[in-house]
């Protein structure tokens, strides 16, 4: 565990500049991100269509709090945060 809260922070307190704009696509085209739908200790969850399948899904993005940066579309750990975010990271794709 990350130690970090697992409640989602209201909609209104949100950074929108963390989240994944509306109509990004993902996965190779296969997904295309509508909106943010909830944000937690680990990460940010979206709602998604995917394409191929004409039917909505849920995305969840590791995004852990405090310890990364965003590049466009890329996540990246925070100077100093990089044992870190990858211990996250290991621990949310078994999860």
């Amino acid at each position: 565990m990350c130690g970090s809260s697992l409640i989602s922070t209201p909609l209104e307190t949100r950074d929108p500049l963390t989240a994944l704009p509306a109509n990004t696509e993902m996965g190779n085209g296969q997904f295309r991100i509508l909106n943010e739908i909830a944000r937690g200790g680990f990460g940010i969850t979206y709602l998604a269509y995917h394409i191929p399948a004409r039917t909505y899904v849920a995305v969840k993005e590791c995004f852990p709090d405090g310890i990364v940066t965003r590049d466009g579309l890329k996540v990246q750990a925070k100077p100093g945060h990089e044992l870190e975010f990858q211990n996250v990271l290991e621990h949310f794709s078994r999860e």
